[in-house]
């Protein structure tokens, strides 16, 4: 529920997760994604069922506009395979780096509005 309210998926809590269970930072990655499907799914299904429909807005199923749906789903399925081959090929320390820089980004995005209404 959280990472679906923050807009990001299972990886900011899965991955620090097996990386420290000792796995290599390329199949916790890949272990990630898989339950981020799993998350991003229900929280499509719940926004579809439970979600308040806006009547101007076409091709909606509760909160889910459909066009989008389909767009991104098409997406993550035809670059899913170059996300796999790019992770083996970079050095584990520019990954580490990298999702290092996306939670500092994504703790941002979290915090930005608490400290400007300060």
């Amino acid at each position: 529920m959280v990472s679906a309210l923050g807009g990001i998926g299972g990886a900011t809590l899965l991955v620090p997760y097996f990386k420290r269970a000792g796995i290599e930072y390329s199949q916790a990655a890949a272990l990630s994604s898989g339950f981020g499907c799993v998350i991003g799914a229900a929280g499509c299904l719940s926004y579809a069922l439970l979600g308040q429909a806006d009547a101007s807005i076409p091709m909606t199923l509760g909160s889910v506009n459909l066009p989008a749906f389909a767009s991104l789903a098409l997406g993550a399925s035809l670059l899913v395979r170059w996300g796999a081959r790019l992770s083996k090929q970079l050095p584990q320390v520019l990954l580490t780096r990298g999702f290092c820089d996306f939670l500092l980004t994504s703790g941002g995005k979290l915090l930005l509005p608490m400290v400007l209404v300060l």
